[in-house]
């Protein structure tokens, strides 16, 4: 087996299903197997699957386990010698997958590549978030002022809007966005579970990054992007966005300067004195989490 797709859904029924009708249309030349690790959907997903796609792998988990944790169960009896994480609102537009696979094969040793994504589509075929940079102790310290002053950073380009330029082919990136991720199919390739939802694939590669293993950018390869396809949102605040904080605060726990680390616990103790006034009921996992943590 040359490459195991490795695919999470959670109540994505219409989209995982275009997104593997577009590998099967596009993807060719090349032995693959499909995996949908399931997080307990309830709109029917894996019954559609079975039905429409019989031949691929479906893992029911019984109850939602979070992106990265989702795609380990599915990475341990992968059988591919490369994996492509692959997001359930992604479909392909060429033949990415042998794209991916021949670049791998033909350079991974003599440049120590890590892992290779593409320049992400969005539906009106604008290049949209296909990669970023590493959170470092000073842009986490301005992001603080992001917060409760967004349009005034935008303004100063303290944080910048969403990527939408092409770049150039095989560019090394910090970290390549979890939407696509093309990797060797070993050790390196598993998420670590402290991460629900957000940062894990940037985790991942950080520790890529410090074993010396590069993450590329490729041109040729052509994937859109739907996002915000899993995403629900609350009437005022979204509980993504607070799941995106959790993760971010345990990214800066593990990875950098513990004083950065201590701000945004104040500042998460004051966004969840927001969500207590709104109403807004929060996991208690998350909360024991960061309680174990301080």
């Amino acid at each position: 087996m040359d490459v195991s797709i490795i695919i999470v859904n959670y109540n994505t029924k219409a989209l995982i299903l275009n997104c593997i009708k577009s590998i099967y249309q596009f993807t060719h030349e090349i032995k693959i197997e499909i995996i949908v690790s399931d997080n307990c959907s309830i709109d029917g997903s894996i019954d559609a699957i079975k039905c429409v796609f019989p031949d691929v792998v479906i893992i029911d988990n019984k109850k939602n386990l979070g992106f990265g944790a989702a795609n380990n169960r599915a990475k341990i009896i992968a059988k591919g010698k490369y994996i492509l994480f692959l997001n359930s609102d992604t479909e392909l537009q060429n033949n990415s997958v042998k794209i991916f696979y021949d670049y791998f094969e033909n350079n991974a040793v003599c440049t120590n590549i890590g892992a290779l994504g593409c320049n992400l589509m969005d539906m009106n075929n604008c290049y949209t978030h296909s990669y970023g940079f590493f959170p470092t102790n000073k842009n986490q310290a301005l992001f603080l002022f992001y917060l409760p002053f967004k349009k005034i950073t935008q303004r100063l380009g303290v944080c910048k809007k969403k990527i939408e330029k092409q770049l150039d082919a095989a560019l090394c990136v910090d970290y390549l966005t979890g939407a696509d991720l093309f990797m060797r199919n070993d050790e390196n390739a598993f998420f670590d579970e402290n991460f629900f939802l957000y940062f894990e694939e940037t985790d991942l590669q950080f520790q890529l990054n410090k074993m010396g293993l590069k993450r590329v950018i490729l041109q040729d390869a052509k994937i859109k992007h739907i996002e915000m396809g899993s995403r629900t949102k609350t009437k005022n605040i979204s509980l993504a966005s607070l799941e995106e904080k959790y993760s971010r605060i345990y990214f800066l726990h593990k990875n950098m300067n513990r004083n950065i680390y201590y701000y945004f616990c104040i500042v998460l103790s004051i966004f969840y004195i927001i969500m207590v006034k709104a109403q807004i009921r929060v996991k208690a996992n998350y909360i024991k989490k960061i309680l174990g943590l301080v």
